[in-house]
């Protein structure tokens, strides 16, 4: 999945697979924050719910060529959207 000696840090994986039995909505917060404190918890996301996430650079340099882009931030920008799209798939439209 990743090039060789690229080691990401944190695993790549989509919580929009997840069932979610309750969708917030105006009368249940509560039960709803703690599903999805759940599956961030169980799926290890924590990083990408703090206050100041640990981000990695954009891009790269290597060996004084053009900056490239930098793997890790690709692939951690891959987990933050797939995780924001679970999150709002985890409202009720009227949410």
């Amino acid at each position: 999945m990743f090039p060789a000696g690229h080691n990401p840090g944190f695993l790549l994986v989509n919580p929009a697979n997840q069932i979610n039995a309750v969708k917030l909505a105006d009368d249940n917060f509560l039960l709803w924050h703690l599903q999805v404190l759940a599956g961030i918890r169980g799926l290890g996301l924590e990083p990408f719910i703090v206050e100041h996430p640990s981000i990695p650079p954009q891009a790269m340099s290597e060996n004084g060529a053009a900056d490239v882009m930098n793997p890790n931030f690709i692939t951690w920008n891959r987990q933050d959207q797939l995780l924001f799209s679970f999150l709002l798939a985890s409202m009720s439209e009227s949410a």
